[in-house]
């Protein structure tokens, strides 16, 4: 490969390779594919063609979509800079994805008992609890760009709210645009719905 458009090899080479051993043993199939070497090195080269997300092969591996797009960047400058920053990531999402599963175990407690609540004052607060669990979920959810998720949770978010139930339909809108034009959730967004989502449990509050 021309050195003059791809650069010298160094440290963010052996992390896309790392990307494509990564991604066949999660997916079980190579990010471009080909019946020549020539034709899957065209792939490679080809700025405009790009291997499918985790997620396009099981919705439940959305959350590795953000690492592999900076793995497998076609420019050396996207990708991770080196091994301890891509473990740095990964640790990340292994955390986050077990913080996901205790707010969801957590949130169901909240709705059972909220179901046999007798008390306005306990029933309240277990509501408020139940708005403060699926507004973390959702954050995880986009952080984690896992957009199949976050469109269940702030689903129920809407029947937390009145006064930004049309904003909330708004930014599930936009997060369906996102998923199908296969795109990642920015830290733009993620920061808008923080503000959102903050806003809602002052609502509830």
């Amino acid at each position: 490969i021309d050195e003059k458009t791809y650069g010298k090899t160094d440290e963010r080479t052996d992390i896309y390779q790392l990307g494509l051993i990564f991604y066949e043993l999660l997916t079980g199939k190579l990010p471009y594919e080909g019946l020549t070497p020539a034709s899957i090195l065209s792939k490679v080269i080809n700025p405009n063609i790009k291997p499918k997300l985790p997620s396009e092969y099981n919705a439940k591996y959305a959350k590795y979509d953000r690492i592999f797009r900076k793995l497998l960047a076609k420019r050396k400058e996207d990708r991770f800079k080196n091994v301890d920053e891509f473990l740095e990531s990964l640790n990340t999402v292994v955390n986050m994805d077990a913080e996901r599963t205790r707010l969801k175990e957590t949130l169901k407690k909240s709705v059972e008992k909220m179901k046999k609540s007798f008390s306005v004052d306990e029933y309240l607060r277990l509501k408020r609890e139940a708005v403060e669990s699926l507004t973390r979920l959702a954050i995880l959810n986009a952080k984690l760009d896992d957009k199949v998720e976050l469109i269940k949770v702030l689903s129920d978010i809407k029947f937390y709210t009145r006064e930004y139930l049309n904003d909330l339909i708004n930014m599930t809108k936009y997060i369906e645009l996102l998923m199908r034009e296969k795109a990642p959730i920015s830290d733009e967004i993620i920061g808008r719905l923080e503000i959102l989502l903050h806003k809602i449990c002052k609502e509830n509050m």
